[in-house]
C-alpha cells in the first residue's frame, strides 16, 4: 500500500479596507450664510489627520477650510461656521480626504444649497452701516428698525441732552438678532 502524504501552505492574509464617507451635507440640503453646520463623516480604518473643502461648481473644482483634523475610526464631525462671502448657489459639494496621501477620500454625493435667510423686512433707514451715517432720532419717537441681514449693522445718533424715552424696535424673523449685541454709545463710551 502506498502512503501519499501531502504537504500544504495556506497562505492567506487580512485586508483590513480604510475609508472615508461624507453623511451630512450628502445632497439635496438647504443651509444658510452665518449658520453653524455640523459637517458628518464615517470612517473605517486609521485614516487621520483629514481635511474639508468645500466646492461651488459641483465638485469641479475646491478649497481647502479645515485642514490636518485629527480623525479617529468611527464617526467624525466639524461644525462649521458657513462664511458670509459663499455666495447664494445650489451647486456645493464638501470634500473629506485623508491629509497624508489624499489616497482616501469622499464628496457629498450630490449637491447641496447655500442661501441667505429672507429676514422678511425691509430696513428704511438702510445705508446706516457706518458711525458716520448714523441715522439721526428724537427722544420721544419710536423708530421701527430691522436687522435686514447677519452681517447687518446699524448706527443711529441721538441726543441725551433732553428727557425723553427712546424706544427702538426690531424685527427678530428667521432667528436674525440671535447672538446679536446692542450698544449705546455716547463720546465713545459703552452704556449697554
Amino acid at each position: 500500500m502506498l502512503k501519499v502524504i501531502l504537504n500544504s501552505i495556506i497562505l492567506f492574509s487580512i485586508v483590513y479596507s480604510q475609508s472615508l464617507e461624507i453623511t451630512a451635507p450628502n445632497g439635496n440640503e438647504t443651509i444658510y450664510n452665518n449658520d453653524d453646520y455640523t459637517i458628518q463623516w464615517i470612517t473605517s480604518g486609521n485614516i487621520s489627520p483629514v481635511d474639508l473643502s468645500w466646492s461651488d461648481d459641483g465638485g469641479a473644482t475646491f478649497t481647502a477650510f479645515q485642514q490636518y483634523m485629527t480623525n479617529t475610526e468611527g464617526a467624525g464631525s466639524f461644525v462649521w461656521t458657513i462664511p458670509n462671502h459663499l455666495g447664494v448657489n445650489a451647486d456645493y459639494r464638501i470634500k473629506i480626504f485623508d491629509s497624508s496621501t489624499a489616497e482616501y477620500n469622499d464628496m457629498s454625493d450630490a449637491s447641496f444649497t447655500i442661501e441667505t435667510y429672507d429676514i422678511g423686512c425691509t430696513d428704511i433707514y438702510e445705508a446706516n452701516n457706518e458711525i458716520s451715517a448714523g441715522e439721526v432720532i428724537t427722544l420721544g419717537q419710536t423708530y421701527n428698525g430691522c436687522i435686514s441681514s447677519f452681517s447687518d449693522i446699524d448706527y443711529f445718533s441721538f441726543s441725551l441732552s433732553t428727557t425723553g424715552t427712546l424706544t427702538i424696535n426690531l424685527a427678530n424673523t428667521n432667528n436674525a438678532l440671535s447672538n446679536s449685541i446692542m450698544y449705546l454709545y455716547k463720546n465713545g463710551y459703552s452704556y449697554l
